[in-house]
């Protein structure tokens, strides 16, 4: 049983070494399908390692700690600090929770 379960960690180590990688959900699909192969198996270990990280913010919460994706939206958009909701582009302040954006 041990062996087994060791078998299928060593199958989908690349999978957990992409855990948190931009393109997790890419690398896992491709190791779930073509990682019989020794092959497949090799070229989803090497994009797990080389792949870009995602960027995350840590925060501290009222009940621990909050880790948060960032996402560039691209249009000069902004969130609001207090509540996370996208703020009008030339707006001052939020339009849910009244804070300063």
């Amino acid at each position: 049983m041990l062996t087994m379960i060791a078998l299928i960690f060593l199958y989908f180590l690349p999978s957990f070494l992409a855990r948190d990688r931009r393109n997790f959900a890419a690398i896992f699909v491709f190791n779930f399908f073509l990682g019989w192969t020794f092959i497949g198996w090799i070229i989803a270990l090497i994009w797990a390692v080389t792949a870009e990280p995602q960027p995350v913010l840590y925060l501290a919460g009222a009940n621990g700690p909050v880790y948060a994706t960032i996402q560039h939206t691209g249009s000069g958009a902004r969130f609001c600090s207090g509540c996370g909701t996208l703020a009008q582009r030339d707006g001052r302040y939020c339009g849910v929770c009244g804070r300063a954006v």
